[in-house]
């Protein structure tokens, strides 16, 4: 019979399971929902007291009607990711108020297998699956509870039973991921917060780059198949920016406008190249891969200067390589660059030249002086670079707490403070030498990195972001200069915090960088970053080209009947037990000693076509048995007296009499 009650105890971890997989969405869901969330909570509960009544129907329509209506004007519009969970979670609320019987409470905790699986619309790190695997765990625990009788209470026993079905269900999960074909995102729900953008950003102005030293949050992660190249060497190049406006330096072009202008992967490579005078000079090629954080935007990283690179990624005529969508995942890329190069040596196109010498008019009057005046007295360009290079290391301070800046940035930073972050020694440094004429422009992107010695992997983060030049000189083309290495060395050579001061060290990367100050701290948040990248690096990024790699190596190719025939293989091997396991469960239950006498006893009678009628004793049977063996009729009733002493009378003693007279009766 079907029960329909609802389990008492049952209530209590679905209250636990709702809490658990409710927590992740908080920060994205409107304050109203939390509230309805509390409210409601605190109603079932007390419903669960019997202390209040179940809501009434009109009082039901009133609570989705304010829910319909906070969904409506809560978000700034409806087809969304957010909007779409919050509609979910504010059914998986309401219900919890209506449940009444058995049916109700499944209801609920399917739901919140629903809800369980959004929580990784929103992040899929390492500890965002642990934290999902918890909530499915405590759901596994409200739905075993539902389906036992009513009048069982043994939370522990649930819980291991709960336990034991996720852990059997592991091998079949394993074995779908593998071998199911990887189709990629069903859905396509753009989401509200799509316009936070983290990390550099499309535009500099003083104190940028300082705010983000003081963020300890992980940019990209780098995995070298060839020999790490040293410290100095690693420039992460971003964005170029070319236009300054007095206050901010920005691209020309945004992506949009340079579409035309990409070199993607699949275009040819060598002729474009030549057409934009990109010569690698022979040397040690540097292969790598780069796992990149969700930043919004639409550039990618790379040490200068790529010449092999995949997928939708391209380079456009500023080196800068780009996405053909703005990377709003974990993004992995491969890519093969030379550190030695000649970009544009021979000449530089109108164009070209007046951006990268164009200046915004009434700014800064007395450094377009003092470059001018300095380029006559030095007789060249490279000189008067070598001239304000010596000035910074002269004068010059690095700090992550600069004055503030007025209207003539430039002149205020060079001829008075004299006290900067890497934007206002790249952003004096170009306006420096446009002054005197002489291209230049300003490189955004990050140097250096931390190496985890636990996998040999590089991380960089936010707080290595760097801003650098480049200057154009004939015959060379496009030079990397860093003005920040003439004031601070060790910022190239080691890292951030090895060129700052004590003062300011203890700002670097916020509270993680400062706890990072304790060995043990810094061992538990390297071992902690190298799980994340091993799970990103080989379950996230196990997508289909990887998937049919691995299958092909395996099985020798990729046939249908190949891949069929393993899984449906591997699926028994992995099923096997557990349906051995079963059928062992519901085996009979063995036959005591005396009870295998009985059966022995009733198989040497049935060869004589007497077979015990049903609910008859055994006293009864021997009776009727003796009447038609009229020879036997001592043995028969000895038996039977023998094993009624045995059971009713509890006599051990007689158990082997039984055996020998069971033994010896022959028919």
């Amino acid at each position: 019979m079907l029960i329909k009650q609802m389990p008492r105890q049952s209530l209590f971890w679905v209250f636990v399971a709702q809490t658990i997989v409710i927590a992740p969405h908080l920060t994205h869901l409107p304050e109203w929902i939390i509230l309805t969330w509390l409210l409601i909570l605190g109603w079932r509960i007390q419903m669960y007291r019997g202390l209040w009544r179940s809501p009434k129907p009109i009082e039901k329509v009133a609570l989705v009607a304010l829910c319909g209506v906070g969904l409506l004007f809560g978000y700034s519009r409806l087809f969304a990711l957010e909007p779409m969970v919050g509609l979910l979670v504010a059914a998986f609320l309401l219900k919890l108020l209506e449940m009444q019987q058995r049916k109700e409470l499944l209801l609920v905790i399917f739901i919140g297998f629903f809800v369980t699986a959004t929580q990784f619309l929103f992040s899929i790190t390492l500890a965002a699956t642990v934290y999902g695997v918890i909530s499915l765990l405590l759901l596994l625990v409200a739905l075993v509870s539902a389906n036992q009788d009513v009048r069982i209470d043994n939370s522990h026993a649930t819980v291991r039973k709960a336990a034991g079905l996720m852990i059997q269900s592991l091998p079949l999960m394993l074995l779908l991921f593998i071998f199911i074909p990887k189709l990629g995102s069903l859905w396509n729900v753009p989401s509200l917060k799509n316009a936070a953008k983290t990390g550099v950003s499309n535009s500099m102005s003083p104190g940028d780059f300082s705010r983000l030293g003081l963020s300890n949050e992980v940019a990209f992660r780098v995995t070298f198949d060839s020999e790490l190249p040293r410290q100095s060497q690693l420039y992460w190049r971003g964005l170029v920016f070319s236009n300054f406006d007095g206050r901010r330096w920005s691209p020309i072009s945004d992506f949009s406008r340079i579409q035309d202008e990409v070199l993607w992967a699949v275009d040819n490579t060598e002729a474009r190249s030549n057409t934009w005078q990109m010569r690698p000079i022979p040397g040690r090629e540097t292969r790598y891969q780069v796992m990149l954080e969700a930043s919004q935007q639409s550039w990618l990283y790379s040490l200068p200067m790529p010449i092999e690179w995949k997928g939708a990624t391209g380079l456009s005529r500023d080196m800068t390589l780009l996405s053909k969508n703005p990377i709003t995942e974990r993004l992995t890329y491969e890519l093969v660059s030379t550190l030695n190069f000649e970009f544009e040596p021979e000449r530089l196109s109108s164009l070209g030249k007046f951006q990268a010498t164009q200046l915004p008019l009434d700014f800064n009057p007395k450094t377009q002086q003092l470059a001018l005046k300095w380029l006559r007295e030095e007789g060249s360009a490279k000189g008067l670079m070598e001239r304000i290079l010596r000035l910074y290391n002269d004068k010059f301070t690095y700090t992550l707490q600069p004055p503030t800046l007025g209207r003539h940035s430039v002149d205020e930073f060079l001829w008075t403070t004299q006290q900067g972050f890497c934007e206002h020694f790249a952003s004096s440094f170009v306006f420096f030498m446009r002054s005197a004429g002489v291209p230049a422009r300003v490189v955004v992107g990050y140097q250096g990195g931390e190496l985890n010695p636990l996998d040999n992997y590089l991380i960089v983060r936010q707080k290595d972001a760097h801003a650098w030049a480049e200057v154009w000189f004939q015959g060379q083309g496009w030079v990397r200069v860093d003005p920040t290495a003439a004031v601070a060395p060790e910022r190239i050579e080691h890292s951030l915090e090895a060129s700052l001061s004590s003062a300011d060290v203890g700002l670097v990367g916020g509270f993680m960088g400062r706890a990072g100050a304790f060995g043990w701290v810094k061992h538990l948040q390297l071992q902690w970053d190298a799980s994340n990248y091993r799970w990103q690096r080989w379950v996230l990024a196990f997508d289909r080209n990887r998937q049919n790699d691995f299958l092909k190596h395996l099985l020798g190719g990729l046939q249908p009947w190949r891949i069929t025939l393993a899984f449906i293989s591997v699926a028994a091997l992995c099923l096997a037990p557990i349906i051995l396991r079963l059928l062992w469960l519901q085996r009979p239950p063995p036959l005591s000693p005396v009870a295998r006498c009985l059966l022995r006893f009733e198989r040497k009678l049935k060869k004589l076509g007497l077979v015990r009628r049903k609910g008859e004793t055994l006293g009864n049977f021997a009776t009727r048995a003796a009447e038609h063996q009229p020879n036997y009729r001592e043995q028969f009733m000895l038996i039977a007296k023998l094993y009624e002493r045995v059971v009713y009378g509890e006599d051990n003693a007689g158990m082997a009499a039984l055996k020998i007279r069971v033994s010896n009766l022959k028919l």
